[in-house]
């Protein structure tokens, strides 16, 4: 949702107030890719209700076990839905010029649930697409998986507020 204040056209009304800061916790950040690995056995496309239009990404999924994307297949506007979703893809549609919050990416390193790579990734491709904007920072902690984020003992917790304290 922060990428959505440096949209040319944002889903929000204008009236919202901007974010200063995103925390994203063990975040779902590239939905093409989760999609293809059958995050949450179908998730993606239970969310945007349709597969990938790509055909390679439908192979893909199905060798996860997606296979009925196969035979039902995306629907008509499934580009646009992606393109309006995915925090990936949004950040080819930002402005350069765009006033963006900080954010911070907290991810588990031993999360088998959504693996890192969904962090570590959409740091990588933000700092390329955004080179200027402000702060992208990924907080890959060891030993955390997946729920630790929901235990205030754990270093999955205090990352978080670590990031709330420095970053606001």
């Amino acid at each position: 949702l922060g990428l959505q204040q440096g949209l040319e056209k944002p889903m929000f009304s204008k009236e919202v107030p901007p974010a200063s800061l995103v925390i994203s916790q063990a975040g779902v950040v590239d939905l093409v890719s989760a999609y293809e690995a059958n995050l949450g056995q179908g998730a993606v496309r239970d969310f945007l209700g349709s597969s990938v239009p790509s055909t390679s990404s439908q192979l893909l999924a199905a060798s996860k076990g997606a296979f009925q994307d196969l035979l039902l297949g995306p629907t008509q506007d499934a580009a646009e839905r992606f393109a309006a979703a995915d925090p990936t893809q949004l950040l080819g549609q930002v402005g350069k010029m765009a006033k963006l919050p900080t954010f911070v990416l907290v991810h588990g390193q031993q999360d088998m649930i959504v693996p890192l790579e969904q962090s570590s990734n959409f740091h990588k491709a933000f700092v390329k697409a955004l080179p200027d904007a402000p702060r992208c920072i990924l907080k890959d902690v060891p030993g955390e998986a997946h729920f630790e984020h929901l235990r205030p003992d754990s270093q999955l917790w205090l990352a978080a507020v670590d990031s709330l304290m420095t970053y606001l």
